[in-house]
Formats: structure tokens, C-alpha cells, sequence
């Protein structure tokens, strides 16, 4: 279940766990629909901020190393937890935006989800490069075209 704003309120998620913002400013969050304070919510100090971007980028040089089939299978386990949660998150997305239940309920969480749900399935589906030599080509074609913008884990999708 998703928790509530109430229950977060004071903390932030760094490096996967939930731990005690240490900031001096504090947001007041309302319902959009009642006008009521749902939350008082604590700012992260700037050693939080700093901590939290480090762990991030520690954590892409784990990401890197992860093959495609297992990036896969999170995609689907997210997509799956996703909508499990999906009354869930309609609800706080109508609460904290005023949308319309059935718009955020197709629009805002189902029609994501879905996205997340494609990308899984068609991934398999481009031709995936890798770099060689500071230069992205193909696998199958060593010689294959090459890229001048080197991304960490592109595509070809003239070949889609």
C-alpha cells in the first residue's frame, strides 16, 4: 500500500532507506479538493542533498554493469507493484492535484504504467550499441555506423 504524506513527512529516502530530513524549512502541503494541511513536510539539509547525489551516482555504477534481461524483469516487477498500488496512487494524485478520479486514474497512472509495460516488451526489439574505442556501433557490424554522441547504453533506431 502506498504510504500516506503524513507518514513521510519528516523524512527522506537516501540510499534506500528512509531517514530523518535534517533541513531547517518546512512545506505545508494541502488537499487540493478540501483545502485541508494533509502534511508539514521537512526540507533535507545540504549534506543530505550531497549524500543522496553521491549514492546516486554510485548506484548508475552498479545500473551499468546490468544486463538487459535483468533490467527487464524490474521493468516488469515495477510495472507489476505499480498497479498493484494503482487505486492508491489515483487517489493521492486526485488529493494533491484536484483531477478528475477517472483522468488521473487512466491518464496519470494506468496509461505509465502501460508505457513501463512497452518499454519491457519492445526492448528486445532495437538494436542495442555498444561502445567500442570512445565510439558507439553496432554489435553485429564492428565497422558499423558510428555515433558522435557517446551515450552510456543507446540505440540505432533507424533499424526499428
Amino acid at each position: 500500500m502506498v504510504r500516506t504524506m503524513s507518514e513521510f513527512s519528516g523524512q527522506v529516502f537516501i540510499q534506500g532507506a528512509w531517514r530523518d530530513a535534517a533541513g531547517t524549512d518546512e512545506f505545508v502541503v494541502f488537499d487540493s479538493t478540501t483545502e485541508e494541511e494533509v502534511a508539514r513536510v521537512r526540507s533535507a539539509s545540504a549534506a543530505q542533498v550531497d549524500a543522496a547525489v553521491a549514492a546516486a551516482r554510485d548506484a548508475l555504477l552498479g545500473w551499468r554493469a546490468v544486463g538487459l534481461e535483468a533490467r527487464l524483469e524490474l521493468l516488469r516487477a515495477v510495472s507489476d507493484r505499480l498497479e498493484e498500488d494503482a487505486a492508491s496512487l489515483t487517489d493521492l494524485l486526485v488529493r494533491e492535484v484536484g483531477q478528475v478520479h477517472r483522468i488521473a486514474a487512466e491518464v496519470q497512472v494506468a496509461e505509465p504504467i502501460a508505457g513501463l509495460i512497452k518499454v519491457a516488451e519492445h526492448a528486445r526489439a532495437v538494436r542495442w550499441l555498444e561502445k567500442v574505442h570512445g565510439s558507439d556501433v553496432t554489435p553485429r557490424a564492428r565497422g558499423g555506423p558510428r555515433r558522435d554522441h557517446p551515450l552510456e547504453l543507446s540505440a540505432d533506431h533507424t533499424r526499428c
